[in-house]
């Protein structure tokens, strides 16, 4: 007997009349086509998860809302690139334990610093994730047109699964406001 996935239930008008949006095939889709300008080395967007209701004509997101931010149980952030420099973050939001660290590629001394923010830091910080709607990001982002460039690589810890968002000299929209809002809890520079 074949198993197949149940489509998501529309949070709009509760019906399973859904599919999910593939970003690079909307031709196919009850979607208007988004104008897109072919390039020889265009960038790449895996793994978008946004969901379209044929039923109401709703679109959303993956995570609505604030409540999957607070089943964040931790995040880490590495960010770098082949003549540096390089930072990563390790958030425990659980047991609200931060470690930072910055280095350069032709320097081998790391270095660390830790803190143990405060209950309004960590609040402040899933906040601030929401507003750039962290959670939803890609889960891939590359431009194969920039040879040795920047990397960086995310892992979120919620309650039941693990996330993991990647890219190379690509980012998500608003990974600017994340990086600020890295800075901001840690006290040191993340970009």
């Amino acid at each position: 007997m074949d198993t197949f996935a149940q489509a998501p239930i529309c949070p709009k008008c509760k019906t399973r009349q859904t599919y999910i949006i593939d970003p690079d095939n909307r031709s196919n889709q009850a979607l208007p086509p988004k104008n897109k300008k072919s390039e020889q080395f265009e960038p790449i967007i895996e793994g978008n998860k946004e969901y379209y209701c044929m039923g109401c004509g709703n679109i959303w997101t993956k995570y609505e809302g604030r409540k999957p931010y607070q089943k964040i149980k931790s995040i880490y952030a590495y960010i770098g690139g082949y003549s540096g420099p390089g930072f990563q973050i390790r958030v425990n939001i659980e047991q609200k334990k931060l470690s930072y660290t910055s280095f350069l590629f032709n320097d081998n001394v790391d270095k660390e610093h830790r803190k143990i923010p405060s209950d309004y830091e960590i609040k402040a910080f899933l906040s601030e994730l929401y507003e750039c709607s962290f959670l939803n990001w890609a889960d891939r982002y590359d431009d194969f047109g920039v040879l040795d460039g920047t990397s960086w690589r995310i892992e979120i810890e919620l309650d039941t699964h693990c996330d993991i968002k990647l890219g190379s000299n690509h980012y998500p929209d608003t990974w600017k406001k994340f990086c600020k809002a890295v800075a901001n809890l840690s006290g040191r520079e993340f970009y």
